[in-house]
């Protein structure tokens, strides 16, 4: 396959954990029984009770939504694009769908470029020569652009209305993976690459995203080989998108990409230098530069209890080294006041 599910939404009958069961037959990379789901909470969207579904007891994937006399016994699988990219086996999700009662209710699927082959001028000329038309329909759908006057914030494009069965986004991925990471400004355009894919090196500027969002609204059905063969579904999404998919190299199957973790744990101790550094120095100062007072102010000055939003990133999941793209101190731009010596500390 050349595209990627990104987002999984499905309705069913069953329980919630024989639901659990289904997707955790599909998943590859990571063992099943690290996915599991988390503690009941207040339902939302007319939902009685809401789990989240956590893969290693901390980083969320995805939310499943169950009970409440509105629903008529339905229940809903939430799986966020994180979630996805851990699914291999997508045709045994699909045969095993119908075993709980399964319909889907919106699926996402996008196809990724990394080197610069499409832009957003590119995606703007096409839909001004008509190519995201519906087959047999005068007028293109309506455009919506979303651009600030910083290149590093990223542009987005929307087509179509967001309510309806079909809606697309196309938007330079790069850049908003940085902001989600909240990458410092200064380090956004210091690398000539950053570890979106394992191993290999991309620039923010060239990593281009084009999505299809479609939902079982309007009449329309969602049938389940969109899951098995996204790349029908989404070269049909838009005439301009059959050209791509054409053109496009196939995508390797591998373990999902470590950036956002890697990056959120950096920027982090990023902010926390900027923040404490000076504080941190005037106590090695005061209490004598030496490994044994380091330790004892480490000790001193550590919480008992993680960061939440580090938790919630899935950053504490992260291997101890790993290689390029996935340490934190090491295969993309470290700041310069994170010191050699800790490095080697550390790692």
């Amino acid at each position: 396959m050349k595209t990627l599910i990104d987002y999984l939404r499905f309705r069913f009958t069953a329980s919630p954990f024989q639901a659990l069961e289904v997707v955790r037959s599909a998943l590859g990379f990571v063992t099943p029984d690290l996915v599991d789901l988390g503690g009941s909470e207040k339902g939302k969207d007319g939902w009685q009770h809401r789990r989240p579904i956590i893969l290693g007891g901390d980083e969320i994937l995805g939310y499943v939504d169950y009970g409440g006399e509105s629903q008529r016994g339905w229940s809903r699988w939430d799986m966020s694009g994180a979630g996805c990219s851990w699914i291999e086996r997508w045709d045994l999700l699909a045969q095993s769908l119908p075993s709980i009662g399964g319909e889907l209710r919106r699926v996402d699927v996008a196809l990724d470029f990394f080197g610069g082959e499409v832009s957003h001028d590119d995606v703007l000329s096409a839909y001004h020569r008509g190519l995201f038309k519906k087959p047999h329909v005068g007028r293109s759908p309506k455009l919506k652009k979303v651009e600030t006057s910083c290149p590093t914030d990223g542009r987005t494009i929307y087509i179509g209305a967001r309510t309806s069965s079909r809606f697309i986004r196309c938007y330079e991925k790069g850049w908003e993976l940085l902001a989600k990471a909240k990458v410092p400004e200064g380090f956004k355009t210091a690398s000539s690459g950053f570890y979106f894919r394992r191993n290999t090196p991309s620039s923010p500027a060239d990593y281009y995203r084009l999505e299809v969002e479609l939902k079982a609204v309007d009449g329309f059905f969602i049938p389940l080989d969109i899951l098995t063969n996204p790349d029908s579904f989404f070269s049909g999404a838009a005439p301009y998108f059959e050209s791509l998919v054409e053109s496009a190299p196939s995508r390797l199957v591998q373990p999902p990409s470590d950036f956002l973790q890697v990056q959120t744990l950096q920027s982090s101790m990023e902010h926390c230098s900027r923040a404490y550094g000076g504080l941190l120095r005037s106590l090695l100062e005061l209490y004598g530069d030496t490994v044994e007072t380091k330790a004892r102010l480490f000790d001193a000055l550590c919480s008992q209890n993680p960061s939440d939003s580090l938790v919630r990133a899935g950053c504490l999941s992260l291997p101890v080294g790993g290689g390029a793209g996935r340490d934190p101190l090491g295969g993309c731009p470290a700041p310069d006041t994170i010191t050699k010596e800790l490095k080697n500390d550390l790692y």
